[in-house]
């Protein structure tokens, strides 16, 4: 709605309009399929319910959608795919299908650093770096790189190593801490492929000797003496965490991490909890801008950005921001009871179509539906050549 009215705002510019309609950047099997899918989704979004009111601004903001490929541009042969996986648990199986997509795209010659996975989520782009760690150590996968470089999934507080260093640290600064016993153990047994949700039935005494080495145990039994990156390799030693390769990148940074924080700033047990709550949120795997890897990011983050292929693990989101997850809306009442108050704030919510406060809600449904359709356009319109996708069947019966 901004755009549309930027014109008229200039207008003493003596501005002329130009609609960029060329794409560039995509092969015409690509281009094609994107012009086919929009212009359905724009018939289909003027006719639904939600937008009722705003459909003649919709066909403005969309009127020209619809891309066409440049006669320069002589790239004709190109692969679309989007596939609907009936399951209620579908992320897994839109992992392995985005593991066997990778495969083949590797085998056809195309390098990893040209592949580039997209999700709307950092928390999505965590659950794809550990897949691929989990499947790069595999004997089957040995001859494919399936590295990552990704600011968002390489954050090392996303990495379970972290988790279990930070309760171990805490139980040994206080052994009372049983939270962070039933933290520790929890972790370490989810590393260890044995996670059980029964070691919450059991006193922390017996939860600690039943499902911890017994050199840990004698580790925290022990007043221990070391210095902070001497205790840490203990700690790595006695849980042995150097037997997961698919987390020794995390191991060794947080190592590292470690070493800097108790050397240069002299950070001890305490000192280094309270840094870390305040700041693991800005930690990041070290990774070489150089390295032949895929790039793992947020759709966001994409903008302006093109690949070979894109791939899109999870194409699923919620439009309607509902629950917890709802925006607060700022309105002025027109009830008498509420007529001292300059604003109101109120819960985005269906129930509000019964009340005063209607327009407000369906002009912040209308804003919804437009951000997430262009979320979709720019997640669409990254690939030069391959453009690969899969969503839950339930979403196409919803829809």
């Amino acid at each position: 709605m901004l755009a549309k009215n930027i014109g008229e705002d200039l207008s003493v510019f003596k501005l002329q309009q130009q609609v960029l309609d060329h794409n560039w950047r995509s092969c015409q099997t690509i281009v094609d399929f994107n012009n086919m899918f929009f212009s359905r989704l724009v018939t289909d979004l003027k006719g639904h319910e939600d937008i009722e009111g705003y459909e003649g601004v919709v066909q403005d903001l969309y009127a020209d959608i619809e891309q066409r490929l440049p006669a320069e541009n002589t790239t004709k042969e190109g692969y679309v795919s989007l596939v609907p996986i009936d399951d209620e648990d579908w992320k897994p199986k839109a992992l392995e299908h985005m593991l066997d997509s990778i495969k083949a795209l590797q085998d056809s010659g195309l390098q990893p650093a040209g592949t580039a996975i997209l999700v709307r989520k950092k928390t999505d782009a965590v659950l794809v770096s550990r897949f691929l760690q989990n499947e790069q150590v595999k004997p089957k996968n040995q001859r494919y790189n399936l590295s990552i470089v990704s600011a968002e999934a390489l954050l090392l507080k996303s990495n379970i190593i972290s988790d279990i260093y930070i309760a171990a640290f805490m139980l040994l600064e206080n052994q009372d801490n049983n939270l962070a016993a039933y933290n520790l153990v929890y972790s370490y047994l989810e590393l260890s492929g044995k996670a059980n949700q029964q070691i919450f039935e059991l006193n922390v005494n017996d939860l600690l000797a039943i499902n911890l080495p017994e050199a840990f145990c004698h580790l925290l039994k022990s007043s221990y003496k070391t210095g902070m990156y001497d205790l840490a390799e203990n700690i790595a030693i006695a849980l042995g965490l150097n037997s997961f390769p698919e987390h020794a990148a995390y191991l060794t940074a947080f190592l590292d991490l470690v070493w800097e924080k108790s050397l240069k700033r002299g950070l001890g047990l305490s000192g280094f909890l309270s840094w870390w709550q305040e700041n693991n949120g800005k930690i990041t795997l070290p990774a070489s801008s150089g390295a032949n890897a895929m790039p793992l990011l947020t759709i966001h983050k994409s903008k302006g950005l093109q690949f070979d292929a894109v791939i899109i693990p999870f194409l699923d989101w919620e439009i309607k921001q509902v629950g917890q997850k709802a925006p607060i809306l700022w309105d002025m009442p027109n009830e008498d009871f509420f007529a001292d108050l300059p604003l109101l704030p109120v819960t985005s919510s269906a129930n509000l179509l019964n009340t005063s406060f209607r327009a407000t809600y369906k002009k912040e449904l209308f804003c919804q539906y437009i951000d997430s359709v262009n979320l979709l356009y720019v997640a669409m319109t990254r690939a030069k050549t391959a453009l690969l996708a899969w969503y839950p069947a339930s979403a196409k019966k919803a829809t």
